[in-house]
Parts: C-alpha cells; structure tokens; sequence
C-alpha cells in the first residue's frame, strides 16, 4: 500500500461523495483548518474540522458516526466503515 500526504483538495473533494449522509447528521458547517488547509500536512499530521450543528441536533452518537464518515471519505476511502447504531 502507498501511503501519501493528505492535501487539501482531498479533503476539500471527497466529503462532497458524502453529503447526503453527513447533513442527515444535522450538520449544517464543515470547516477546514490547521496543517492541510494551509497546504502544510506531513504523513503524521491529522485533518482539522471545525464542525457545527444545527440547533439541538448535535449528539454523541452523530459526533462519532461523523468521525467515522469522514475518516471513510477523506482517510480511508477504500474501507467501509460499519454502521453506527443506537443502543435501545
């Protein structure tokens, strides 16, 4: 496997590969910032997200299946990640 240096036009592309599903998390801003964004990653650098919510949908539980959204659109675009579901 060859591993690269994440680039901002990555991350900049592929959440759009997923929108629908991160909007029904109640997502309304996705903000890139840090390292990637000013074009500056190393292979040991994450990925800077400032993420905002719609009023009172943010949760745990979306927070996490966020983490695991973006970590398959950006980081990891091969893999498929399980789905997250709520304990009753």
């Amino acid at each position: 496997m060859t591993t690269r240096v994440i680039s901002h036009a990555d991350v900049a592309e592929r959440p759009a590969d997923c929108a629908r599903e991160i909007r029904a998390m109640g997502v309304s801003r996705l903000a890139l910032f840090g390292s990637v964004l000013r074009g500056q990653s190393r292979l040991d650098n994450d990925v800077d997200v400032l993420v905002q919510f719609a009023p009172g949908a943010k949760t745990y539980t979306r927070c996490l299946a966020l983490g695991v959204t973006a970590a398959r659109a950006v980081v990891y675009p091969a893999v498929q990640a399980p789905r997250l579901t709520r304990k009753r």
